[in-house]
């Protein structure tokens, strides 16, 4: 699929001399174009036909759970999408963060995962899947960020090996493109398979690094700027913004007001002290939307502008 683009204005601006000068000639738009090969997943449910026929009327059961498990297996296929939109386009779900320990692994981000789901490891991008096979997962700890496995996991997993979805090559660009991959300061290798190189300063997003540090509300006009700087001073309100935040960042982001609140205790009506937290955290970044999603890589805030982003569908979502 090609996707037209507009990469480099046109137009030769010039002092002349309409005293008989040559004002010389134009120039027009460099146009270019992004290219996206679709890929597909599946989310394959079984049930046995006992089941399914020890379930299919109320006078045998409360539920039905051919229809239960169609319905479920939706909702965790859209799930497995999510995850895959918060990825670097190689179908990479997260990164373990030690040795595991028998068959149990620590994660980056436990809720990119679900429970039987196999996946791959790889200790960097287009190298030998370790073990030469898929490993299935048993159960999800989000809590303690820890996958605990079927079967015991293979040597080699160290911290920063990557955890890949069943089926990917495990190579740049070879599965679904998610924010990581979008979303991307870097004027060096290719995006949607045209070359950065070839347009420096176009094709790369705006970055911020922490380092570390707490978020700001310095360091998030930073980013805005950035933004404004490479698109113009109105790209804010014509790329209609929206901020996507994990957990962590959402609380980082509703400590940075909860810290300059100021409550006059004899001032206050009523027999009860004031309720310091409100009942949900801020609903906006800067002004502008902000929404949270637990498959959001930790620690990260990407600015997504929705008027740009689009889906290459060759086939519906559909049964087979």
């Amino acid at each position: 699929m090609r996707q037209p683009a507009r990469l480099l204005a046109g137009g030769i601006g010039s002092q002349f001399s309409p005293a008989g000068s040559d004002m010389g000639r134009g120039s027009g738009t460099t146009t270019d174009v992004f290219q996206l090969t679709p890929v597909f997943f599946s989310f394959a449910v079984e049930i046995n036909k006992d089941v399914e026929a020890y379930t299919n009327t109320k006078a045998k059961a409360i539920e039905d759970v051919g229809k239960t498990e169609l319905q479920s297996a939706l909702d965790q296929f859209n799930v497995l999408l999510e995850a895959l939109l918060n990825t670097s386009g190689a179908g990479d779900l997260g990164l373990a963060t030690a040795a595991p320990v028998g068959n149990v692994l620590s994660v980056d981000n436990a809720n990119q995962f679900a429970d039987d789901q196999p996946v791959l490891f790889q200790n960097g991008l287009g190298t030998a899947p370790l073990g030469g096979q898929s490993y299935q997962i048993l159960s999800v700890d989000a809590l303690n960020k820890q996958l605990v496995f079927k079967t015991a996991l293979p040597g080699g997993i160290v911290n920063g090996t990557i955890i890949l979805i069943n089926g990917s090559p495990g190579v740049t660009g070879s599965s679904l493109f998610g924010v990581e991959y979008l979303n991307l300061q870097a004027n060096t290798g290719t995006f949607l398979q045209l070359s950065r190189a070839a347009y420096p300063g176009k094709i790369t997003t705006p970055h911020v690094a922490f380092g570390g540090q707490p978020l700001t509300p310095q360091s998030a006009r930073l980013g805005l700027q950035l933004v404004r700087r490479a698109m113009g001073a109105k790209a804010l309100e014509e790329a209609s913004l929206e901020f996507q935040f994990d957990l962590s960042m959402e609380a980082a982001w509703e400590n940075v007001g909860l810290v300059v609140t100021q409550v006059i205790q004899n001032q206050l009506t009523g027999s009860s002290s004031e309720d310091m937290l409100k009942k949900s955290a801020p609903k906006s970044f800067c002004g502008y939307p902000m929404f949270v999603s637990i498959h959001a890589k930790p620690g990260r805030i990407d600015g997504i502008p929705l008027k740009h982003w689009g889906r290459a569908e060759c086939q519906a979502i559909d049964f087979m």
